[in-house]
C-alpha cells in the first residue's frame, strides 16, 4: 500500500497532545479550587485579593 501524504512526525505529535492535555488538566484544577473555595468559604473568596491599602485610597481622593 503507497501512501501519497506524508505520516506526521510521532515526535511533533506527541508534544501538541500533551500540552493539549496539561492545558485541560490545569482548567480542571482551577475549576476544582474556585468550585471547593465556594462550597468551604463561600462566594466572598472569589474576589480579587489585590485591593490597594485603604492610606492609598484615601492618598488619591
Amino acid at each position: 500500500m503507497f501512501m501519497t501524504e506524508e505520516m506526521p512526525d510521532p515526535e511533533a505529535t506527541f508534544a501538541t497532545t500533551l500540552s493539549h492535555f496539561e492545558m485541560s488538566a490545569r482548567k480542571a484544577k482551577r475549576g476544582f479550587k474556585v468550585a471547593m473555595a465556594v462550597n468551604v468559604f463561600g462566594v466572598g473568596t472569589l474576589l480579587p485579593n489585590d485591593l490597594p491599602k485603604t492610606a492609598e485610597v484615601q492618598k488619591n481622593r
